[in-house]
């Protein structure tokens, strides 16, 4: 799941945990979060075994990878922005090596936010990989506003697609629904919905991808997008252990 969420209160904290945790996602991936290091410690309870992140101040930025403590994931790599923009990690999940990671993307045009971020990842980029996060743009202006825009993509937008497209990932949400218009965030002062907020995933997590859907959260001025992952590995003693699964394939709620 990725959800766009302040969780400087502590009671809010609680209730985004209880609430990943009722829905029975196995990986969160958090953005927008305005916690210190300290803090984003703060929310290694209950469910969750592992916490990554990177912190900027307490009242901006921060993102976090949250892992249920259930989930046999090794960590091999972290790459972790100094700017609380975003958090890489790589490691083996099933045994198979996979990157994951959460981004908050600035809300004006930076280049050098994305040359940064595709210099960061490309390196330590695996076959599978699934990158979660609120990229601040809609990718298509006819169909990720509502009223649409009649003029072209925007900087942003042409930014985000190229990082896409040297890292070979997918809009999981749009491959998975392609006739669909659906929202993550609504502007009051422009009285408009967008689709901001996006599950980019490599070609092989997105032949296991069973479903990405669209979420409103109560707790966030933005919806959440999740997506159900089927990994081939099979293994009768984590079917036994793992609650999240089918009966005969692990399957992982992201």
């Amino acid at each position: 799941m990725a959800l766009s969420v302040c969780l400087g209160l502590t009671i809010l904290r609680r209730k985004i945990i209880s609430l990943l945790k009722k829905d029975r996602v196995q990986i969160a991936l958090l953005q927008e979060t305005h916690l210190t290091d300290s803090e984003h410690l703060k929310l290694k309870r209950d469910w969750v075994g592992q916490i990554y992140y990177s912190s900027f101040n307490s009242k901006s930025r921060g993102v976090a990878i949250l892992v249920h403590k259930n989930l046999p994931f090794t960590l091999h790599t972290i790459v972790r922005d100094t700017d609380g923009r975003f958090i890489l990690i790589t490691g083996l999940l099933y045994g198979e090596l996979i990157l994951l990671g959460s981004v908050y993307a600035p809300n004006t045009f930076d280049r050098s936010f994305y040359s940064n971020f595709l210099a960061k990842a490309s390196p330590v980029c695996p076959n599978h990989v699934i990158i979660g996060g609120d990229f601040n743009c809609g990718l298509n202006p006819e169909t990720d506003y509502n009223p649409p825009k009649s003029q072209p993509s925007s900087k942003m937008a042409k930014a985000t697609t190229d990082l896409c497209s040297d890292l070979g990932l997918f809009d999981a949400w749009r491959v998975c629904n392609p006739h669909v218009k659906d929202f993550t965030f609504f502007s009051r002062p422009h009285f408009s919905f967008s689709r901001i907020d996006y599950m980019f995933v490599s070609g092989s997590v997105l032949d296991r991808t069973r479903g990405c859907l669209i979420h409103t959260c109560a707790l966030s001025d933005h919806s959440s997008a999740t997506s159900v992952v089927i990994w081939r590995y099979i293994n009768k003693t984590e079917l036994n252990r793992i609650d999240n699964f089918s009966s005969q394939i692990p399957q992982t709620t992201l």
